[in-house]
């Protein structure tokens, strides 16, 4: 859109585009030829090793997780036994003190 607006707004009609905008083909057929072996390359390389260790890390995550419900799971029953506990006490300390009266 805007390199069609630049050719337009010349005088002589000839692109004017910056470079970035400019189009190569023969740059373009290099890129093509450089970067689909490379994919290629990375596919068979360098790819399943990065699956394998996001696989890894997941797992990994996963067992975290668990471990730290299994922890707050043994926290809230440990708490409930401390509260029970201080009941008890409580209610043995007013017995105490209601005896001795």
């Amino acid at each position: 859109m805007m390199g069609m607006m630049l050719v337009l707004m010349s005088p002589d009609g000839e692109s004017t585009l910056p470079a970035p905008f400019r189009v190569n083909p023969g740059l373009l057929i290099w890129a093509w030829v450089v970067f689909i072996p490379l994919l290629i390359l990375l596919s068979k390389t360098a790819f399943p090793l990065i699956v394998k260790s996001v696989a890894e890390r997941e797992e990994r995550l996963k067992k975290l997780s668990a471990e730290a419900q299994e922890a707050r799971d043994q926290a809230a029953a440990l708490l409930e036994d401390h509260r029970a506990m201080l009941a008890s006490a409580t209610g043995e300390a007013s017995a105490i003190i209601a005896e001795a009266r």
